[in-house]
């Protein structure tokens, strides 16, 4: 009811997933942009999030264009005959010359480097790669533009976990430096309002069984 009210109102609705899980090899590893294959899990994530939105017209679907997150926006974009849409500004963090690597690997490599890396909540940057602050400084522009384009209607997005995370954290008012504290389970969906006078706000989550998405050990969504 409270979307509903947003939407009558001239808010624009996102919903924002998370692709699905990944191939068992690269559990554990970095991979940031790579192009990762779904498992047999992650399929059904998959099709859990585009059976979420079942009934609910939108007026666009975008994705990242890394395949694991066009099959999330595939599914829910093919049954309402919407058009492709790709934006380069909802990619995953560039993990530059990390991309491939397990932590421990990162380690051996470098000492200290990815414990320095995750301490810093995103101001240091992996070798090639981007600081979390680059990223959002993508990444929010790049919704609040799909969003003004469609006032008082919903629109979804699929992409990856550092986009979730830098949404709730702009949706929530939160410090990026805070950004690794917001838990974003593979499949997961965020929802979130925009308007022009009031920025992304976020309205709640839901996950497949299995998944969630927690803010602060706070669960905001759970499958």
């Amino acid at each position: 009811p409270a979307l509903e009210r947003d939407l009558a109102g001239g808010a624009t609705v996102v919903h924002l997933f998370r692709h699905g899980a990944v191939a068992a090899p690269w559990h554990g590893r970095i991979y940031g942009r790579m192009d990762v294959p779904l498992s047999e899990e992650g399929h059904e994530q998959a099709a859990w999030s585009a059976a979420s939105l079942d009934g609910l017209d939108l007026a666009a679907v975008v994705s990242s264009g890394l395949p694991r997150a066009e099959e999330t926006a595939r599914l829910l974009r093919e049954p309402r005959g919407l058009e492709r849409q790709d934006d380069a500004g909802l990619l995953e963090i560039d993990r530059g010359r990390w991309a491939g690597l397990a932590p421990e690997e990162v380690e051996a490599l470098t000492p200290g480097a990815f414990t320095a890396w995750k301490r810093s909540g995103g101001v240091l940057a992996p070798p090639g790669g981007e600081t979390l602050q680059v990223m959002a400084s993508r990444v929010v522009p790049a919704l609040e533009r799909l969003a003004g384009r469609y006032p008082g209607r919903r629109v979804a997005v699929a992409a990856h976990m550092w986009v979730l995370r830098i949404a709730a954290c702009a949706g929530l008012r939160r410090p990026l430096q805070r950004a690794a504290s917001v838990e974003v389970g593979t499949g997961a969906r965020l929802d979130l309002t925009w308007t022009a006078a009031e920025g992304l706000r976020v309205h709640g989550a839901a996950a497949p069984e299995g998944s969630g998405l927690t803010v602060d050990g706070l669960a905001l969504g759970r499958g």
